[in-house]
């Protein structure tokens, strides 16, 4: 499609016939004549219809666009008429309902951004013809919906005077010495970086306005890691862009790369990610590994001239790739140059002391950091005060004893007034810790100045379990399990669990702000879904996460566990009651600026929690 800027001239190849005549420029639309199958005459249009099609119709797909379903619903309506044979009839009423479907998707109010607005830092290499670094400055300065932090990367040797530019907020100007490229400098300015999004700008290159709103609204609607544009097919400029995750990579834009900080770490902090360096090879990294890409169409980023689009800087032949298994080794990366982390680990647990006995060994073993650990007896109906006794006096357990059975994520909230740290770590009471999972944890939030971590779970235990249901129901079917769960990030528009909680680790500030883990009502209820509430309430309040591909944790497939057992379990009416509310809750959630302390519940059975005295 052309620019808004060349939209005066209305540049589009479907506007044919145009007329001067009468108040206003008419003309007839090929493009409505191909969607209904009419002849273009019976497709007329007028200027200022155009205008607002060209300026729109380059992110807008049917339901959204400000004019189709307009001039679909007369042109189908005044069809449905004239027809005849029940086949036309049908046809009419579909595109008519169609239409209204839009109509009515228009008047519901748009789903709210992150945290209001937009943000993403931007890193520039400022070398090369400095005329061209301004105009690429300037079209980042000019963004519209988002708010660009722009990071100008220069050499010591060659320092530029910015001017004014230097002074304002949203500038930051680096100098580094010896040659530079995009995986070395990124790594050495994270600690100045932030948003949660890092964007790459060429010096050579220009920005549509709409780009950066562009790049992390497809990343968010579509849970994707990264984004990059797609050469854009100069033969059909009129083609609908489209964001999707392509089974097949066309041509890419290398430096129309936006990604999400924690993939970022993620990647080029593995081992082999010494030998990245330039945004080519993260890409395809990236795809190599079966990261989810968000793909557009759209030529979001120019340049200027002839040779805008030179052969050599396009990434072409990438098959899409399966993400492949994580790791069954997990070597510590890279070898830490600080004192080791410290962090609050909750264990709750009733009963099963044995698996009790593997997950505190599994804490006590943590590599490269100290785990402070809050052991939770949630009422466990037989006397275990040998085994609590045994613990008290350990310099890193901190003993409690529920007066009634409340739950895990109770128990939790519970022992929020005693944590230590400035980290909290959730450990299931069946499941077991690997060695760097707390260090790992702890060394992502730092890079990326995030509040909610998470990783994948390898499981073992049960040969099988039962499939997940979303309703009550005596209908169970068992499945083989799984070697293996990822987190991901998730499709802004859905409602599921996408954070292996076993797995997940918060800033204890964040957990508190957020007001913990709710309360469904009930003690069955309380044991199923409120992980994927708290997820979904800090997805929509803004929190950010940073999610790696690392397994840091063995989950243990057992017929007692909340999601298996007949009491809670899937199928069961308190796992299915409690499905229900977590869809309500998002309801208000999707809607924005709400308060998420009014739905947590930290506090409200603190006085059920108390401390183990000890051998009397």
């Amino acid at each position: 499609m052309p620019s808004v800027a060349a939209t005066e001239l209305i540049g589009c190849v479907y506007r044919v016939n145009t007329s001067d005549s009468g108040e206003e420029p008419t003309a007839q639309c090929l493009l409505l004549s191909q969607m209904l199958g009419l002849a273009s005459e019976q497709c007329p249009v007028t200027r200022s219809m155009c205008q607002a099609c060209v300026q729109q119709t380059r992110q807008r797909i049917f339901s959204d666009h400000p004019i189709f379903p307009s001039l679909v619903y007369h042109l189908a309506s005044e069809q449905l008429s004239l027809a005849t044979e029940p086949g036309e009839q049908a046809r009419w009423e579909k595109w008519i309902e169609r239409a209204e479907e839009a109509f009515l998707k228009e008047t519901q109010p748009p789903p709210p951004t992150v945290s209001g607005y937009q943000s993403c830092d931007v890193l520039l290499l400022a070398e090369g013809d400095m005329s061209s670094v301004g105009e690429a400055v300037a079209t980042l300065l000019d963004q519209t919906e988002a708010v660009p932090i722009l990071h100008l990367i220069e050499s010591e040797n060659d320092p530029h005077d910015w001017g004014d530019l230097a002074t304002r907020w949203n500038v930051q100007i680096h100098r580094f010495a010896g040659p530079l490229n995009f995986v070395a400098i990124a790594r050495r300015i994270q600690s100045s970086l932030r948003t949660p999004h890092l964007a790459i700008q060429s010096p050579r290159s220009t920005n549509a306005p709409l780009r950066l709103a562009a790049s992390l609204g497809a990343i968010r609607d579509c849970g994707a890691e990264l984004f990059v544009s797609a050469v854009p097919d100069l033969e059909a400029e009129t083609e609908e862009a489209a964001v999707v995750l392509e089974t097949q990579r066309p041509p890419l834009v290398p430096w129309s790369l936006v990604v999400r900080r924690a993939t970022f770490v993620d990647i080029v902090e593995a081992p082999s990610g010494a030998l990245l360096e330039t945004e080519a090879d993260f890409i395809e990294a990236a795809m190599r590994q079966g990261r989810p890409v968000a793909i557009s169409a759209d030529p979001l980023v120019m340049i200027p001239g002839p040779d805008r689009l030179p052969p050599e800087g396009i990434i072409t032949g990438l098959p899409r790739t399966m993400a492949p298994p994580p790791e069954r080794v997990h070597p510590i990366r890279p070898a830490p140059t600080k004192r080791p982390y410290v962090c609050d680990v909750v264990l709750p647990f009733r009963g099963q002391l044995d698996y009790v006995r593997e997950a505190l060994d599994s804490l006590l073993q943590q590599a490269w950091a100290t785990p402070i650990i809050h052991l939770v007896d949630d009422a466990t109906p037989f006397d275990i005060s040998d085994f609590l006794n045994e613990w008290v006096t350990h310099p890193q357990l901190r003993i409690y004893r529920n007066r009634e059975n409340v739950g895990q994520f109770q128990s939790f909230n519970n022992t929020a007034a005693y944590w230590e740290t400035d980290l909290v770590a959730v450990q299931d009471a069946d499941d077991i810790s690997l060695p760097h999972r707390l260090y790992s944890a702890a060394r992502l939030l730092d890079l990326t100045g995030a509040d909610y971590f998470g990783g994948a779970v390898e499981l073992f235990g049960d040969e099988d379990l039962i499939r997940p249901v979303m309703a009550e129901t005596t209908t169970l079917e068992r499945i083989p399990r799984a070697e293996y769960r990822r987190s991901f990030y998730p499709e802004w528009a859905k409602s599921d669990y996408f954070l292996e909680n076993p797995t997940a680790v918060f800033r204890v500030a964040m957990f508190r702000e957020l007001g913990g883990y709710a309360d469904f009502g009930t003690r069955l209820m309380n044991r199923t879904s409120l992980d994927t509430e708290f997820q979904l309430r800090c997805l929509y309040h803004g929190v950010r996460f940073a999610i790696t591909r690392d397994i840091v944790t063995r989950y243990r497939v057992h017929p007692e566990s909340a999601t298996q057992d007949r009491q809670t379990g899937w199928g069961t009416s308190p796992r299915a009651l409690s499905i229900r509310q977590v869809e309500e809750r998002c309801r208000v959630f999707r809607n924005g600026g709400f308060d998420p302390r009014t739905f947590g519940a930290i506090g409200r059975y603190a006085h059920l929690t108390e401390r183990w005295p000890g051998p009397s």
